[in-house]
C-alpha cells in the first residue's frame, strides 16, 4: 500500500467512524433498563420451565454457557432472575424469576 492510498484509507475510516458516531440510536435498539430480545426470550424461557441449569438454559437457547451466563447476569441485575447454589453437587442452578413484593 503506498502513502496515498493509506491517506485514502484513513479518510474512509474516519469518515465512516464520523457518520457511526452522529447517527441516533435505532428505535428498535433497547433503551437502557430494558432487555435486548434475547435476554427477553431468555427471560420467557426460565419462566416457562421453571428452575433450570445454566448448561440447560444455554442448551435451550442455542448459545455457549458463556453467553447463557452473561444474559442471566442482566437478568439478575434488573432484579428478574437469580441463580441459588444446587444442595446435590454445589453447582449454581435454578435461574427463577424473582418475585415482586
Amino acid at each position: 500500500m503506498t502513502g496515498s492510498d493509506a491517506k485514502l484509507v484513513a479518510g474512509a475510516v474516519e469518515g465512516l467512524v464520523a457518520t457511526l458516531v452522529s447517527q441516533r440510536r435505532a428505535a428498535s435498539d433497547p433503551e437502557p433498563g430494558e432487555l435486548s430480545t434475547f435476554q427477553a426470550v431468555a427471560l420467557a424461557t426460565v419462566v416457562d420451565r421453571g428452575s433450570m441449569r445454566l448448561g440447560s438454559l444455554a442448551e435451550t437457547l442455542g448459545t455457549t454457557d458463556a453467553t447463557a451466563s452473561r444474559t442471566v447476569d442482566v437478568l439478575e441485575g434488573h432484579g428478574l432472575a437469580r441463580r441459588r447454589p444446587d444442595p446435590g453437587d454445589g453447582a449454581i442452578s435454578g435461574h427463577r424469576p424473582a418475585l415482586s413484593r
